[in-house]
């Protein structure tokens, strides 16, 4: 599952450098992929090379995930929250603080092996849009 997870970011990179039509979801895709300019300059069919840093795929999987919580309001109040953060900060900033905690929650996560809090989550992005 995880290398089918990279492969989609390449296969959709690839149909948009050779002009082919994309799905819908492919076209959301493309639309993180754009985002990352360092991370499609290093993009090969092995992967994404990067020195340093976090690991490009929970980068660009943490935007995809973002995109679809404000979509469907999920975890319930990520909307809310988001759009006032958005009148506070504007969009990218806003966009840069709620992906550093949901990138933050995904790796502690990982790391403990346990599924994040939704409550927990909420409230990090609550306290960091309130400074």
């Amino acid at each position: 599952m995880k290398h089918n997870h990279r492969e989609i970011f390449y296969q959709v990179w690839c149909k948009h450098l050779s002009k082919q039509p994309l799905k819908a979801f492919e076209k959301e895709v493309l639309a993180v992929l754009v985002e990352y300019p360092e991370y499609v300059e290093n993009m090969t069919e092995q992967g994404i090379s990067v020195s340093g840093g976090r690991n490009p795929y929970i980068v660009l999987g943490a935007h995809m995930a973002l995109n679809d919580q404000i979509k469907l309001d999920r975890p319930q109040g990520i909307r809310a929250i988001y759009s006032e953060g958005v009148r506070a900060y504007g969009h990218e900033r806003t966009k840069q603080l709620v992906l550093e905690v949901l990138i933050g929650m995904l790796e502690s996560s990982y790391s403990y092996g346990e599924a994040p809090s939704e409550a927990a989550y909420l409230g990090a992005i609550d306290k960091v849009l309130a400074k």
